[in-house]
């Protein structure tokens, strides 16, 4: 019996044998990829081998096989082949959090949650160190930064502990809110921030601020940071800096229509027109059977952070061979966001 090596990029990039799950073997084949060395290449064959070895390897210790026994060789149809040996997959035993402070240590520890099958795994770890930055982020550590952690795994008892380890920063209460650029109204920008002074800073709290701040039409880029302790206090001023977006736009349109005739249209718009990001916007239409002007006040943020009013008045006129027509319009728009 001829035994045909498969083709180039067709077959796994090696076989497998000794995996009794089933759903980890197709697991491991996933994370194998395909061939990538001709049928007729030995060395790459074996370079190849080597690859899928390391890979298989990296994988099962990934998933708490800690003890894993992964053997390559190239069969005698000239298939790279793994011989392996998952053994049983390790638990999670004891769990450490190193902050250098008791209450920073105790929000840690309460933001850890076993694995619901308790395996220790490299994703349930990575989890768990994210969980842990996230509740120091946000309960007066914005500066919360993980440090190399440690799994030291007992192969006698098939358990691991993980030793995690922070570097926090010192714990910060909302200071004042301090602009540092020109061209806006600071009690808009205050009213934005949505933060209560003296309460413990979250750094969800400081990126929604920044995220609501270059969202703003006369804001290209805005940057949120904290200013230095001060005499051992833990208040802590909130530095603005805005980066402004250019203050006027002005466009301009060329238009044909079989109801309105040629035209064109143009629009002049200005930003932050009183220091609290308003817009005007004046626009024209010049055709030849119509003939428009506009004016648009857009005040975002008006009296309330997820609301926008928006004032507009305009005039129109239509004169065709079977009527002349004027217009005028006025009106008063409230949007507020659900």
């Amino acid at each position: 019996m001829v035994i045909a090596a498969p083709a180039f990029g067709e077959g796994p990039l090696a076989r497998l044998q000794g995996v009794e799950n089933t759903e980890l073997e197709e697991r491991i084949y996933e994370i194998l990829g395909t061939i990538k060395a001709p049928a007729n290449d030995g060395i790459a064959i074996r370079r190849d081998l080597r690859t899928a070895q390391d890979r298989a390897s990296r994988f099962l210790r990934a998933q708490g096989y800690y003890a894993a026994e992964v053997h390559g060789e190239v069969d005698e149809a000239g298939q790279a082949l793994l011989r392996i040996i998952a053994g049983p997959q390790f638990a999670v035993d004891d769990i450490s959090v190193e902050t250098s402070n008791l209450g920073a240590n105790i929000i840690a520890r309460g933001a850890i949650e076993y694995p619901a099958d308790n395996a220790l795994t490299a994703d349930w770890v990575l989890g768990a160190e994210a969980a842990i930055q996230a509740a120091l982020e946000n309960a007066g550590w914005p500066e919360s930064e993980p440090l190399p952690r440690d799994v030291v795994v007992d192969h006698a008892r098939q358990v691991g502990d993980v030793f995690f380890h922070f570097r926090t920063g010192p714990f910060t209460r909302y200071g004042d809110i301090r602009l540092q650029t020109e061209n806006w109204r600071p009690e808009f920008i205050q009213r934005l921030a949505a933060l209560q002074p003296g309460a413990p800073a979250r750094l969800a709290g400081l990126n929604a601020f920044e995220s609501r701040l270059e969202g703003l039409a006369s804001v290209r880029e805005a940057r949120i940071s904290l200013g230095e302790p001060e005499g051992g206090d833990d208040i802590r001023t909130v530095n603005v800096a805005l980066t402004p977006a250019p203050r006027h736009v002005v466009e301009a349109t060329i238009s044909l229509s079989t109801t309105e005739g040629a035209g064109i249209g143009t629009s002049w718009s200005r930003r932050n027109l009183f220091g609290g990001d308003e817009t005007l916007r004046l626009t024209g239409e010049f055709a030849t059977l119509v003939q428009s002007v506009q004016a648009e006040l857009s005040l975002p943020y008006w009296r309330r952070i997820d609301q926008r009013l928006v004032l507009n008045t305009g005039l129109k006129s239509e004169d065709t061979d079977a009527f002349q027509q004027n217009e005028w319009t006025e009106g008063v728009a409230l949007y507020r966001e659900l």
